[in-house]
């Protein structure tokens, strides 16, 4: 493998280490329970395009690895989008009946 494509692996896999640190982070700053939840609904998708495009971009003619990473993106990309709405509901459906804590704006 040459360095500049080396190179590249390491760069995208910093990307989304950068990406996943700067989700975190907005969780844990932003006050709305619904916009900490966009933030790590983002980072539940950027993380794993990152991490397994640096990857992929190793492997040299492994079709089963390949495979598996490709398999691997598309439940993370899937199971991501099913659970932020799971959560984003449940926070609205307590914000609804007003349950102690549930409003948005009572997360800190």
């Amino acid at each position: 493998m040459s360095g500049a494509l080396e190179l590249a692996a390491a760069a995208v896999l910093g990307l989304g280490l950068l990406v996943t640190l700067a989700g975190a982070l907005g969780v844990l700053l932003l006050r709305d329970a619904f916009a900490a939840l966009h933030c790590a609904s983002l980072v539940g998708l950027a993380g794993p395009i990152a991490v397994v495009a640096g990857a992929l971009s190793t492997f040299s003619g492994d079709a089963a690895s390949v495979v598996r990473l490709v398999l691997f993106l598309l439940v993370a990309i899937a199971s991501a989008g099913a659970a932020t709405h799971a959560i984003a509901r449940a926070l609205h459906v307590r914000s609804r009946t007003g349950a102690p804590g549930a409003a948005a704006e009572e997360r800190r």
